[in-house]
């Protein structure tokens, strides 16, 4: 019995979480910039977070570990939803127009985007995009436009590896050495500032 009991109380738990997601990728998805029903969302989600929060104190059915997820997501969730429903109001109407803009392809349409945006955190390959600091330097304002994270990561290796002293890179190198200093490249990659010189 107490099995059961605790399926279902995950269950309704886990739903609550889900549900989150749902609302807050259709109403981006589905709504215009400055619809009021991205505020009404965003009450919505406080009501669930709130809900979630509840239901993991008050019941000890549900996993220990994954009440612990599922609460700290709900509220991440609810700040996640000021961000992409109020304060950046992030649209699939617009972010189609920035892909064309770009000579880019929309992959997975609405559903892909419905699904996708609670959980992009940086807004990877959308025009909110958002950079860390290695990379504005690397980019510098004149190249701001180049925010798709594979054109980054490339790039950047590129630059380590010019950037790094030649024997490394020429030659007949120890292989250990070689190997070494490609990873590291590679790794450092995301954070050129550190290793690359400007």
């Amino acid at each position: 019995m107490g099995h059961v009991q605790s399926v279902l109380a995950t269950i309704k738990v886990g739903s609550q979480y889900m549900l989150i997601h749902l609302i807050l990728g259709s109403v981006t998805t589905f709504t215009s910039a400055n619809s009021s029903l991205r505020y009404m969302a965003i009450f919505v989600i406080i009501g669930l977070a709130m809900s979630i929060q509840s239901a993991v104190y008050q019941t000890h059915y549900v996993p220990t570990p994954l009440r612990g997820i599922l609460a700290m997501g709900a509220w991440i969730q609810v700040f996640n939803s000021y961000d992409i429903l109020v304060h950046k109001r992030i649209n699939y109407a617009e972010h189609r127009e920035w892909k064309k803009e770009k000579g880019l392809i929309a992959n997975g349409g609405t559903i892909w985007f419905t699904l996708s945006i609670p959980n992009n955190f940086r807004r990877l390959d959308t025009k909110w995009q958002t950079l860390v600091a290695a990379q504005e330097k690397f980019f510098g304002e004149e190249n701001s436009s180049k925010r798709n994270s594979e054109a980054f990561f490339s790039s950047a290796v590129q630059r380590c590896m010019s950037s790094w002293p030649a024997p490394i890179w020429t030659g007949s190198p120890d292989k250990k050495r070689y190997f070494h200093s490609w990873a590291k490249a590679v790794s450092y990659s995301i954070y050129p500032g550190s290793v690359c010189r400007p």
